[in-house]
């Protein structure tokens, strides 16, 4: 292939050369972008839809242009979308990687050109990758934390670069509107035969990747063993992390500090994993039968030798490595706090030198869990590992489960007092214990009574012999009377007024139009339109009250704006951690990620705008008409009735203390009217007008 041998040399060079810009001093920071930016990115919604449809052929059936054209028009927009997201990598050591075990296993391929077909890693915890139709292949980090070698990446990009090579996402596309219209030998099938039919053509499709991948992977030089299908068995629990790392409850415990023996588990729910389960209406084959079909392919070519590692097995394992300690990460944004827990705990041997960012995983976690009300509610069977986690905390009180994190975070707090997240977690757990019970200082400092000295807990501290910020911070969240009512008046003054914003951050903003009166509602191109002229309107509004606004603008993307796309991504990501639990006043798990963005940009203000706007059919037709006949001087109010659908507009803005975590001001308007230049100037006016001041 064209570029075969320059993108092996720089997968090469940047896996190990990233991996050390990635550890910083004090270890680990998440995995960004570098470089320019892709044009994959960069490029808008309205060209990447245009460029699809001229693939299109006039030879086609009606139907079927109809339906690549909506294809086009749908994946187009979700690509992009997804693309900008902050999620997808590019230019990092591990999508470099990626491409070149790509470039590798295809170069005796003539029908992929690595021109053209692009490998990126997505920051995501779900083990999974994918292709467009259009050539882009996402492998999340997920998936390459489960596996074992560099032949078996090679095998899934072999797979996925099959789906794109025999256009498998746009042919399925094509053969589910068949399916529903009933085209053809589909014409008399039932709503059940459809489905079964739909789930029947997609297995075909996921068999012939699999086939053709596995016959395009046989050309190369990677092993040909019974590692390839090992990788259905890693699929196969993908929904778990099974590690060989047991879970000790001692690692928590310590002196007198001890939990009770009803609080460890004994009894074991077994994890099993049929693979030859019932896929009737799965769109993939079970896994028993996609392991037949590649043990018998491998059999029929009767081919052996090659070896797991091509480009470099030091690249596969700082490849995993960078992987899994960004799977931590994700397992915390997402909530997933058993996993992160126990995926820190088993880190800790694996990777001595991440021992900061891991402890850091672990105290994240149990604070997270401290923010969980009653038991785990999740009932699937999990590995017996996370049955112990799940166990342990499930038995202790609210109270219980903040003293045990307090503990573990003040651990990491002495041996790095300046690390700002880890003292608000503290501090924030201390205030909310004590607010439910204002005798814990006694209890945890001043030795107690006997009664109190009966619970394990009150030894939780007894480890440390520097215990001053401990007792400083009870000593300040502690309520009295006088500080109560201190906190009352504050609070009162805080509801009247909000703090005058001169700057704020704005993400990057959404907007859609739906038009209901169309077959195909959201309006994807018009949408495109007011997003690009969204920022001048920004701009003049801010400039007339005065106000700098730092716009992470997306829709005007340039290839040396990397920085604005990594800013965006930070911001992003907190935004979507802040509003998946109830309370947002909890502390981030990336705090110290977009403090470091909000310092750059010289404000703790960060603000987000979105809109809506939506065309409805008209409503009570033949009430109008009925109405109209029976009072003929209404005629030429109905006509106008009819000829008028119904409009409304959704305005939401909101902006964020990303320091404090609080809501500064939000905005939320509907309004019965259609959208226009006008009426998003008014809005957009309002919302700055109202930080400027200090209006809630």
């Amino acid at each position: 292939m064209k570029y075969y041998f320059f993108n092996v040399l720089i997968a090469c060079c940047l896996t190990v050369a990233g991996c050390t810009s990635l550890y910083a001093q004090n270890g680990y920071t998440t995995l960004l972008p570098e470089g320019y930016i892709p044009s994959d990115f960069t490029q808008s919604f309205s060209l990447r839809y245009l460029n699809s449809t001229s693939s299109i052929s006039k030879e086609d059936k009606r139907y079927v242009r109809k339906g690549k054209k909506k294809f086009y028009l749908k994946s187009s927009y979700s690509i992009n979308d997804f693309l900008l997201s902050g999620k997808v990598l590019f230019n990092d050591p591990i999508s470099n990687y990626l491409n070149a075990i790509l470039a590798e296993v295809s170069k005796n391929d003539p029908d992929i050109d690595d021109s053209k077909v692009h490998v990126y890693a997505v920051k995501s915890a779900i083990p999974n990758a994918f292709a467009t139709n259009s050539g882009i292949i996402f492998v999340n980090i997920g998936l390459i934390t489960k596996l074992q070698n560099e032949a078996q990446l090679a095998f899934i990009l072999s797979h996925e670069a099959t789906h794109y090579k025999k256009k498998h996402v746009i042919n399925n596309y094509i053969k589910n509107i068949e399916i529903t219209e009933g085209k053809g030998s589909f014409r008399k099938f039932s709503n059940d035969e459809q489905n079964i039919a739909k789930s029947s053509y997609s297995k075909e499709l996921e068999i012939e990747a699999d086939s053709e991948g596995l016959i395009s992977y046989i050309k190369s030089n990677y092993a040909k063993d019974s590692s390839l299908i090992q990788v259905f068995d890693i699929l196969q629990t993908s929904d778990q992390l099974l590690l060989d790392q047991p879970f000790e409850y001692e690692f928590f415990e310590h002196g007198e500090y001890i939990f009770p023996d009803d609080y460890k588990v004994t009894d074991f729910e077994e994890y099993t994993s049929d693979e030859d389960y019932d896929d009737s209406e799965s769109t993939h084959p079970n896994t028993a039968k996609r392991k037949e079909n590649i043990k018998t392919l491998l059999n029929k070519y009767a081919v052996d030798g090659g070896t797991k590692y091509i480009i470099s097995k030091n690249s596969f394992d700082n490849t995993k490595k960078l992987a899994t300690l960004e799977l931590c990460r994700q397992f915390l944004l997402n909530h997933d706090y058993d996993n992160a827990l126990y995926l820190g705990y088993s880190l800790l041997s694996e990777y001595p030198d991440e021992k900061y960012f891991i402890e850091k995983v672990i105290g994240k976690a149990m604070y997270g869990i401290t923010y969980r009300e009653g038991l785990n509610p999740d009932k699937v069977v999990v590995s017996k590992e996370i049955q112990k986690i799940r166990h342990l905390y499930n038995e202790m009180s609210e109270e219980e489960r903040k003293i045990w994190a307090i503990q573990y975070l003040y651990k990491i707090h002495l041996a790095h007092p300046e690390d700002e997240e880890v003292k608000l977690m503290i501090e924030d757990c201390i205030a909310r214990l004590v607010k439910v019970d204002k005798t814990m200082r006694d209890k945890l400092f001043k030795n107690g009574t006997d009664k109190w000295k009966q619970a394990y807990y009150t030894y939780a501290f007894s480890e440390f012999d520097n215990q001053s910020a401990l007792k400083q911070w009870f000593e300040k969240y502690t309520p009295t009377d006088k500080t109560e009512s201190k906190k009352k008046r504050r609070r009162k003054k805080k509801k009247q007024k909000g703090p005058k914003v001169s700057k704020t951050i704005l993400a990057n903003p959404s907007y859609i139009k739906i038009n209901k009166k169309k077959k195909d509602a959201a309006r994807y191109a018009d949408s495109e339109d007011v997003l690009e002229d969204l920022g001048k309107k920004i701009n003049k509004v801010s400039s007339k009250l005065s106000m700098k606004v730092d716009q992470l603008d997306m829709s005007h993307l340039g290839r040396n704006d990397v920085e604005t796309f990594n800013d965006n991504a930070i911001v992003n990501e907190w935004l979507g951690e802040k509003f998946i639990g109830s309370d947002t006043s909890m502390v981030s798990p990336i705090h110290n990620e977009v403090i470091r963005v909000a310092d750059k940009h010289n404000t703790p203000y960060l603000t987000w705008i979105g809109a809506i706007t939506m065309k409805d059919k008209v409503h009570d037709k033949g009430y109008a008409i009925a109405l109209a006949l029976l009072a003929p001087s209404l005629i030429p109010y109905t006509i106008v009735h009819l000829l008028s659908p119904e409009k409304e507009t959704l305005y939401i803005s909101f902006t964020m203390d990303v320091k404090s975590g609080q809501l500064v001001s939000s905005d939320i308007r509907s309004m019965q009217i259609k959208d226009s230049k006008s009426l998003m100037h008014s809005n957009l006016y309002n919302t700055f007008f109202k930080l400027k001041h200090g209006r809630k």
